[in-house]
């Protein structure tokens, strides 16, 4: 669900419910520099997640507040894809781990409040807060490792078979501060199509990368902040069935630059041991359509 919902088009005030589904794909990257220079590349596309959740709010006299929650879990798709590279540049090794499982949890709360109306046309000033959590598992991996200065995919490279490299686990929490600006319009007295810009004045991301091997894990621990990096745009329709009930539909595409952090490199041998400590990056895609029904519980008047 997006910030812009154009729900600002009555006087009298309202306790409201929603129930929605949503499908979701996200793209999330984890980079690794040495000196300045990247030397790890690891992008975990989820291939589509569907997602059930609910919300509550309230409206009344052009704004509203809203709370909300979804979760869900996928099994056997997508993939993460992991490249390495020499100090040059050259991209030595890359590998292919298809999703064993994903879980995904998100919380969002949201305010709108409408700052302008032109007739059948608002204005709306809105403020975003969201909350992610996924986690996923890679197995079964493959792949080509060059020897020596050569791209993997030069004559001297080793090939992997399928489950021969061992498992990546994935667990990523992030908090992003949205600020922007949407429209809503009245089409008819039961349709209104909606439309937002948003910009992520804060971002916080902390990630957990655990890679298993036969004798001892490797643990990476990053945290990144940014500001200013993050972007939300979304568009959608809601239609009044009566007066207390809709039906709405939205898409949202959230998307940035990459975020830059310091992450710490451990080795697990019996006990955790800190190795290393180094510049990383992470990136943060998504896309996402919302289907729901609202519910309103009008105020006495």
């Amino acid at each position: 669900m997006m910030a812009c919902t154009g729900f600002c088009y009555s006087q009298a005030g309202h306790l409201f419910f929603k129930g929605f589904g949503r499908l979701m794909e996200t793209n999330l990257g984890e980079e690794l520099y040495t000196s300045h220079k990247l030397v790890s590349d690891l992008q975990w596309k989820s291939g589509s997640l569907a997602l059930c959740g609910g919300a509550i709010g309230y409206e009344r006299d052009g704004w509203f507040v809203e709370g909300s929650f979804c979760f869900g879990k996928g099994t056997g798709k997508g993939q993460m894809i992991d490249s390495d590279f020499l100090s040059d540049g050259t991209n030595d090794r890359i590998s292919f781990h298809p999703f064993e499982t994903s879980q995904v949890q998100n919380a969002s709360l949201k305010f709108s409040m409408t700052s302008l109306e032109l007739g059948r046309l608002k204005i709306l000033t809105q403020i975003e807060a969201d909350y992610k959590h996924s986690c996923h598992t890679a197995s079964n991996g493959w792949g080509w490792y060059s020897k020596g200065s050569d791209p993997w995919y030069g004559p001297e490279s080793t090939y992997y078979q399928k489950s021969r490299l061992y498992d990546i686990d994935y667990e990523k929490y992030s908090l992003e501060l949205f600020a922007g600006f949407g429209v809503s319009y009245d089409v008819t007295s039961r349709l209104i199509l909606g439309a937002s810009a948003l910009v992520c004045p804060y971002s916080y991301y902390y990630c957990l990368d655990t890679h298993h091997s036969k004798n001892y894990n490797t643990v990476y621990n990053s945290i990144q902040k940014d500001s200013m990096s993050q972007f939300k745009f979304g568009i959608n329709a809601v239609y009044k069935i009566t007066d207390n009930t809709e039906v709405y539909f939205d898409i949202a595409r959230t998307c940035g630059f990459e975020k830059s952090g310091v992450e710490k490199l451990e080795s697990e041998s019996g006990q955790f041991m800190k190795i290393i400590s180094s510049k990383s990056g992470t990136t943060d895609d998504m896309f996402c359509g919302t289907m729901g029904i609202k519910f309103k519980i009008r105020d006495r008047q």
